[in-house]
């Protein structure tokens, strides 16, 4: 067996098989971290990793951000993942017309009748209705994942140094200490 240390990523270890296989372990997994340990403790080192990252300050406050939004786009995936970029780029537009026409049955809705065709007064309704039943899903939902996000883009952009981004791995909903 061969470790290997990674640049950039404390307490991560890639090991080596003498089958050719591999794979990455960290103090987590807790009995193949024992087994990097022993082996240590007999006199081993691992061997370098790679090249180290030489990424500036910017470069890796903007790997972080890329990592956060990836984050946020998953946690808003079990909503948005039902439906074309188009379909949601018009929710806006829907949800406007949609509390028009509720509030006063006589106001155009271009959009809403092209997408739900020839309603009589009742479906109409029931289909503003359910709209709205929808934005407010996606709002909270959305709500939450861009309060995480800002918090996250505040504390990537209080880093001074970049030990703290090159180990950085956001994962949604939990926040850095």
């Amino acid at each position: 067996m061969r470790y290997q240390l990674i640049p950039g990523q404390p307490n991560t270890i890639i090991w080596f098989d003498d089958s050719g296989c591999s794979g990455v372990i960290r103090p987590t997994d807790v009995e193949m971290w024992a087994e990097f340990e022993a082996w240590q403790a007999a006199g081993n080192a691992p061997e370098p990793g790679g090249t180290p990252d030489e990424r500036s300050l910017e470069e890796l406050r903007i790997a972080a951000l890329s990592a956060v939004n990836a984050e946020v786009d998953a946690a808003l995936l079990p909503i948005t993942g039902r439906y074309s970029r188009a379909e949601i780029d018009t929710w806006p537009a829907q949800r406007s017309e949609a509390r028009a026409w509720l509030a006063d049955n006589q106001t155009p809705t271009p959009l809403l009748d092209t997408i739900a065709g020839d309603l009589d007064a009742v479906g109409k309704q029931a289909f503003c209705e359910a709209v709205l039943i929808k934005a407010d899903a996606h709002k909270g939902v959305a709500g939450t994942a861009i309060a995480w996000r800002r918090t996250m883009t505040q504390w990537i952009y209080a880093q001074v140094g970049r030990e703290s981004l090159l180990s950085f791995r956001p994962i949604y909903p939990n926040l850095p200490t």
